[in-house]
C-alpha cells in the first residue's frame, strides 16, 4: 500500500473528485447560509466533513433555507438514503437527519451528491473543429494586436 492510498480523503479531495462546489458563496448567500468549515452545499442539504468517525463525510438533510416546509421532500430523501446504504447517525424530528457515508464508495458518495442536490463545476469538453477554431480566433487576435493602427 502506497502513502496516497494509505491517505483518507477529505471534503476538499472528496470535491475534487466528483467536481462538486466547496463553499459556494453564491448559493450561501443567496439562501443565508453560513458555515465554519468546508461545506458542499445542496438545494436539500449539505456534505461536511465528520472526521471525528474516521474517514466518513456527512449527509445533512436539512431544510434549505432554514424556515422552508420541506418535510415531505426531506422525508424521501431520508427513505432513499437509507435503501441507499447510507448509515443513519441522527434523526431530528420528522424530516431532518443525518448519514454518513465512506467517500472511497462511488456508488453511495454519487447518491449522496444526488440526494443533496449538491452543484457541480462545469467542464467544457471541446472538439477538435472547436480547438481549431477556437485556435485560429486567438492567432488573429494576436497577429491583429502587432499590426499598428491604421490612420
Amino acid at each position: 500500500m502506497t502513502h496516497e492510498e494509505n491517505r483518507t480523503m477529505d471534503i476538499k479531495d472528496f470535491a475534487a473528485q466528483y467536481r462538486a462546489r466547496v463553499n459556494d458563496k453564491k448559493f450561501a448567500g443567496r439562501y443565508g447560509l453560513e458555515a465554519n468549515e468546508d461545506t458542499i452545499f445542496g438545494k436539500y442539504g449539505e456534505i461536511v466533513d465528520d472526521s471525528s468517525y474516521g474517514t466518513v463525510l456527512a449527509v445533512k438533510f436539512i431544510a434549505v433555507p432554514r424556515g422552508a416546509a420541506m418535510t415531505k421532500a426531506l422525508a424521501a430523501r431520508r427513505r432513499a438514503a437509507e435503501a441507499g446504504g447510507l448509515m443513519l447517525k441522527r434523526l431530528y424530528g420528522d424530516a431532518e437527519s443525518t448519514w454518513h457515508f465512506n467517500p472511497a464508495n462511488e456508488q453511495r458518495a454519487r447518491l449522496a451528491l444526488k440526494l443533496v442536490g449538491a452543484r457541480f463545476k462545469r467542464v467544457r469538453v471541446l472538439t477538435e473543429e472547436q480547438k481549431l477554431v477556437l485556435r485560429d480566433r486567438m492567432l488573429a487576435a494576436r497577429n491583429a494586436k502587432k499590426l499598428p493602427l491604421a490612420a
